[in-house]
């Protein structure tokens, strides 16, 4: 379930202070909602900023270890997966806890991402890309695959699982053409 989240004209800011709101943006990305009171000019988030004011918990984390054989209640669609994600996003040094992201391709925080991704922290979390219907697979608990993006001060306190044959993965980002890591 996504909530829209409060929203700052004069600078075009998203306000995000849980996991519904949170999830709106992935489901504005991914087509999932096309419309709203705030709906923002550009699905990619372009021109926008999404700023977390809190620690989102999308679950109960205290059993995530258990998660790759039985996930938990809410399963995340990652942000960008249908419609690259071209915004500013900052986790002002917040926790995103209980991200629990299983998919055959881009699994991840963020799905693609060409904008900039800065000061978030990920814990408790499982991530799973398994690839025996693709040809790749692509992880990163950040982003999964970056074109052009800067990804600065985040930080991945778990794992990132991947199966399948042929991979691409990473604790932050899987895949980075023409970006940064700082």
């Amino acid at each position: 379930t996504s909530k829209e989240p409060s929203f700052n004209a004069d600078t075009k800011t998203y306000t995000i202070t849980n996991g519904e709101e949170l999830a709106w943006v992935s489901d504005v990305t991914n087509g999932v909602i096309t419309s709203g009171k705030n709906f923002p000019s550009d699905i990619t988030f372009s021109g926008y900023t999404i700023e977390l004011t809190e620690n989102i918990h999308l679950n109960d984390a205290s059993d995530w270890e258990g998660w790759e054989e039985n996930g938990p209640r809410n399963k995340w669609s990652p942000i960008g997966y249908d419609n690259m994600f071209s915004g500013r996003f900052d986790g002002n040094n917040h926790c995103i806890r209980g991200l629990y992201c299983k998919k055959d391709l881009y699994a991840g925080l963020f799905a693609k991402a060409d904008g900039e991704i800065l000061n978030v922290i990920l814990d408790n979390t499982v991530i799973i890309a398994d690839s025996d219907n693709y040809i790749n697979s692509i992880a990163g608990s950040i982003v999964s695959e970056g074109k052009g993006v800067s990804i600065s001060n985040c930080y991945n306190l778990n794992n990132v699982i991947v199966k399948g044959n042929k991979n691409v993965v990473g604790g932050i980002c899987g895949q980075l053409e023409k970006g940064s890591i700082h």
